[in-house]
């Protein structure tokens, strides 16, 4: 379910994102100088990820996306904030 949900976001922002910008999925991304996140999806401008080897920067991304499963749950700590939408839904009103 939760690689079915990344897809779907996938596919309904690069229908929507204009052309500079990109969405990748499960990207490194330096928190500080010790500690990184890997975010299940990001949209960075094109001419940053042509740039960038392995770690972005929480500065080069236009939007971060965690999808929260059972197994990260205990990471967000009292709780994640919490967005519920289908994005299939979302597919529909494009036309």
């Amino acid at each position: 379910m939760h690689q079915r949900v990344i897809t779907r976001l996938v596919i309904i922002l690069q229908n929507a994102a204009p052309p500079e910008l990109e969405c990748l999925t499960t990207v490194h991304v330096g928190y500080n100088d010790e500690n990184f996140y890997i975010a299940d999806l990001v949209v960075v401008p094109e001419a940053v990820s042509d740039g960038v080897d392995l770690m972005y920067s929480p500065g080069d991304l236009s939007l971060a996306v965690e999808v929260v499963s059972p197994s990260s749950k205990s990471v967000y700590e009292p709780a994640p904030f919490s967005v519920t939408f289908d994005p299939a839904q979302s597919m529909r009103l494009r036309g």
